[in-house]
């Protein structure tokens, strides 16, 4: 089962008819990330996370939802990806083996 964080906006977004102030993000498999470049989504870009929400987001964000989102925003969102493909604790354990 994959994991899943919530991002709680600052401003709504609307999907159809329906205003939502809270998206579930669901960890991406391989086939969410085929042809992005990690590099890029773990450095914020947003190319790429435009588009990789819509396939990783409940509901399911267009592109131009996200494209019309705030700045704070996105920026939850890249954070929270970021943290998915990333754990901060194995950097650090690496840093450590590489100082000794």
């Amino acid at each position: 089962m994959s994991e899943q964080k919530t991002v709680r906006l600052s401003k709504p977004v609307m999907v159809g008819e329906t205003e939502y102030t809270e998206i579930v993000v669901r960890e991406p498999n391989v086939i969410a990330l085929k042809g992005l470049s990690l590099h890029a989504l773990q450095f914020g870009h947003t190319d790429p996370l435009i588009e990789l929400l819509p396939k990783i987001t409940e509901p399911r964000l267009s592109q131009t939802v996200i494209k019309k989102m705030s700045v704070k925003d996105i920026s939850k969102f890249a954070l929270v990806v970021t943290a998915f493909l990333v754990d901060p604790l194995d950097w650090a354990e690496e840093e450590e083996q590489m100082e000794a």
